[in-house]
């Protein structure tokens, strides 16, 4: 008879759903990877690029902020307490700096970065040789002797500042570049997850379809 012929076809039928259920699977699997590494980008996005541009901006603030120390001193360098309490700050802010630049080293990992950082440390100690040239001169009330060590200590200060700024420029064009990797990742598992459910949804109404067909039609004729 016809229909127990059609049984053996349940096995083929059968076997298609399989089929159906590892490609799912696979479509499924592709999807959850890429949100696996939208997820790692997040993360890098915010402990390495995210906090690397604020350590690079803090050390643009310690700069800055010695700067108006180093001013205030000048402008009161016959009132020896402001000067005091001047180079007090300036001390203070330099471990805030060198902090700040431990923190950093441990950031920048790309060949740029890592030069930027290079360019600090390197005229970090003759910027600190001229900081207390400054304020021994103040001290002295040697004004021509503070004139000049505040002129070297600018120079190296400018090196500073713009290797901070460039180090700054850096981790945010990388954090840029993560996000928007992150997002084309997230669109794409959307996509895989989407087709995976059309894909089921589809092949699984045809071949729910063909083997109620395949029963029903023999019965019938029997």
């Amino acid at each position: 008879m016809n229909w127990f012929r059609n049984l053996n076809a349940t096995p083929r039928l059968m076997s298609s759903f399989g089929v159906l259920l590892v490609l799912t699977l696979g479509i499924s699997y592709l999807a959850i990877s890429n949100l696996s590494k939208a997820n790692d980008r997040v993360d890098s996005l915010y402990h390495v690029d995210m906090v690397g541009a604020t350590r690079a901006n803090d050390m643009t603030i310690d700069i800055t902020t010695i700067r108006g120390d180093d001013l205030n001193a000048m402008f009161h360098a016959s009132d020896a307490a402001v000067v005091a309490s001047s180079e007090k700050d300036v001390t203070r802010m330099m471990g805030e700096l060198h902090d700040n630049l431990d923190g950093a080293d441990k950031l920048f990992v790309t060949k740029k970065g890592m030069e930027q950082l290079a360019l600090i440390r390197k005229a970090l100690p003759d910027y600190e040789r001229a900081q207390g040239e400054l304020f021994r001169a103040l001290k002295a009330k040697d004004i021509a002797g503070a004139d000049a060590a505040l002129a070297t200590a600018v120079q190296y200060r400018t090196i500073i500042l713009g290797a901070s700024h460039v180090a700054r420029t850096l981790k945010n064009d990388h954090a840029e570049e993560e996000f928007q990797a992150n997002t084309q990742a997230y669109l794409t598992a959307r996509t895989l997850m989407l087709s995976a459910a059309a894909v089921s949804l589809l092949l699984g109404v045809i071949l729910s379809i063909v083997i109620a067909r395949g029963f029903s039609v023999p019965l019938g004729q029997a």
